[in-house]
């Protein structure tokens, strides 16, 4: 398929799930704007593959999606994906905290919403992004995390996503600083590497 046909693709594709009712399609213009900058974006967690199309529809390389499982719901939607982009889409399944992914510009987590989880992921991967890390959830799941994946409210004995990003920033890393902090659409956090 030519690029021309692969671009009208994802347009459309872009343009039907901005309407989805999907919590992350509130942030795929965002996430699609951060892209236009990107060589290489690395994602956690696809499931309904919204921010899959926003950051293809954005990047100029390749995008490398991680998730433990294909939903099912979505395996239509992920085979369209993949006819049209070809090799611009790479999709694994695994933990997204033990994967080995490649240096990116931009990440995003939308995996496992809790702090044990967050933080490990950016043990693991952090030192990799050279420009974007962003983070789903963080005003439904910011300040308290959810124990499981298929527990998705907030648990008062678990802490979530903000404190972990906040946390590895002050021990490890503080050249990130926050770009952002959307509170519509469940949130999202996007930190910015400083140079």
């Amino acid at each position: 398929m030519v690029d021309q046909d692969c671009v009208a693709i994802l347009e459309t594709l872009y343009r039907g799930r901005m309407s989805a009712p999907d919590a992350m399609s509130g942030h795929m213009p965002t996430l699609r704007a951060l892209a236009e900058s990107c060589d290489v974006c690395v994602e956690f967690g696809v499931r309904r593959p919204n921010a899959t199309i926003a950051l293809l529809a954005g990047c100029r390389g390749k995008v490398y999606s991680y998730d433990l499982e294909r939903y099912p719901p979505a395996e239509k939607l992920y085979k369209t994906i993949q006819s049209a982009v070809g090799d611009r889409w790479v999709f694994t399944l695994g933990d997204s905290a033990k994967v080995e992914i490649p240096e990116c510009d931009l990440m995003l987590h939308d995996s496992l919403h809790n702090y044990d989880h967050v933080s490990a992921e950016l043990k693991a991967h952090a030192h990799k992004v050279r420009k974007y890390m962003a983070f789903h959830d963080t005003d439904t799941l910011g300040k308290h995390g959810q124990r499981t994946w298929d527990s998705p409210n907030p648990d008062p004995d678990i802490k979530g996503i903000i404190p972990a990003v906040m946390d590895y920033v002050d021990e490890h890393d503080d050249s990130w600083r926050v770009k952002f902090l959307h509170t519509h659409s469940n949130g999202m956090l996007v930190m910015e590497r400083q140079s």
